[in-house]
């Protein structure tokens, strides 16, 4: 493991990036920085974060014989490797917000990006970008937002937290093809935010509808049963889930 430390940087996965394909970098170099600038999620979202106060990194890791078609194992594995460590820490009522959100009750505490480098049909390797609200208190602009000091009550070490992480993470990454897609999905729908509840979304320019979701597909969309009684899958930027 190599761990660069930043005082500031745009986007932790874009340096990460640079570091790739400028110099190689090594299998689980991870990019951490006390300020994000330009940090990115899903669907082009800007994730915002106090300065010194969370945990904002990036990590790099090499595959050997992972199939394109994998990618939503490798997506559910990351966020059940984050998910577990927020349950061994105490954190309440953690669920998996599809697509790669971790919330605690209905507040977001931790946002993932991953992004992958193709080989023909393989993911030659990804990075997986990390941003977990750690002591922040002030979400004045982000209601929905909560953080593990807001949750437990206390501080925690941002060093330490890092590396459990990271530990958390190799162990889900490094055994990868010998998990199943089965079990993987099994365990992921298991604690997927509002499965088998009614909830509402919509899609792009659509007005809203009602909605249940009942699980993921093989290729990571979401299945949502609708008032009609079908089952429709969506993608990830086909349709959006309100809190």
């Amino acid at each position: 493991m190599h761990i660069v430390k930043l005082d500031a940087i745009g986007s932790t996965n874009s340096y990460l990036k640079s570091l790739y394909t400028e110099k190689g970098a090594k299998d689980m170099t991870v990019v951490v920085t006390d300020t994000q600038t330009d940090g990115r999620g899903q669907r082009g979202a800007v994730w915002e974060t106090e300065p010194g106060k969370n945990l904002t990194f990036s990590l790099l890791k090499y595959f050997s014989g992972l199939g394109v078609d994998e990618h939503a194992k490798l997506n559910c594995l990351v966020a059940l490797a984050i998910f577990r460590v927020l349950q061994e820490w105490g954190i309440p009522n953690v669920r998996l917000k599809w697509p790669n959100d971790i919330m605690s009750g209905n507040q977001k505490i931790c946002g993932i990006l991953v992004e992958n480098m193709l080989r023909g049909n393989e993911i030659a390797s990804s990075i997986i970008g990390i941003g977990l609200n750690v002591n922040q208190t002030n979400f004045t602009n982000l209601p929905k937002a909560t953080s593990i000091y807001l949750a437990l009550g206390k501080a925690m070490d941002l060093e330490w937290a890092l590396r459990t992480l990271i530990v958390g993470l190799r162990a889900n990454l490094e055994t990868i093809s010998q998990q199943s897609w089965l079990d993987v999905r099994k365990s992921y729908e298991e604690v997927l935010y509002k499965k088998d509840r009614v909830s509402i979304f919509s899609c792009k320019d659509n007005a809203p509808f009602n909605g249940i979701i009942k699980g993921i597909t093989r290729n990571g969309e979401l299945k949502v049963l609708l008032e009609d009684d079908t089952i429709q899958h969506y993608a990830v930027k086909q349709i959006r889930l309100h809190s």
